[in-house]
């Protein structure tokens, strides 16, 4: 891909093959683009940030499972499939959710959801299933579970 260079008083240069280019903070300054549309930025304060946006594959099949939890106490689990890329989870009504990733684990060693809040993951790509192991503690209660493939 050729490489174009240019400064506001110079003329512009370009290059069929990689180059090493110096580029100083003092009296360079840099836009990024295709050559029609270039990158924005977004500055704060004295710090200047590259706008970046994220173009890979987008989660678009959204799948809800309700999980149906007897027991107070009791662990449950849920597999996610492999290609899952977003996971929500919350209980229905007003009981605490103990999550945890490791079968046996949801009473000692969790991760503690309160009544009324949720748990989120929002940016996996899983390449093999996982499952959660989950309590809950009142009994009677229904786990909603949102994953995105």
């Amino acid at each position: 891909m050729p490489i174009r260079i240019s400064r506001a008083s110079a003329t512009t240069v370009k290059f069929s093959s990689p180059q090493e280019v110096v580029i100083s903070h003092l009296d360079d300054s840099i836009r990024l683009g295709d050559g029609t549309s270039l990158l924005t930025s977004t500055t704060s304060g004295s710090k200047i940030a590259l706008d970046v946006n994220d173009i890979s594959d987008q989660s678009v099949s959204p799948v809800v499972t309700n999980i149906p939890v007897a027991s107070s106490g009791t662990e449950t689990s849920f597999v996610f499939p492999v290609g899952t890329k977003k996971i929500f989870m919350k209980v229905r009504d007003n009981a605490r959710l103990q999550l945890s990733f490791t079968s046996g684990q949801s009473g000692t060693n969790y991760v503690t959801i309160p009544p009324g809040a949720n748990y989120c993951e929002p940016s996996l790509n899983l390449t093999s299933s996982l499952t959660a192991y989950f309590q809950v503690s009142k009994a009677a209660q229904v786990v909603e579970v949102l994953y995105w493939l």
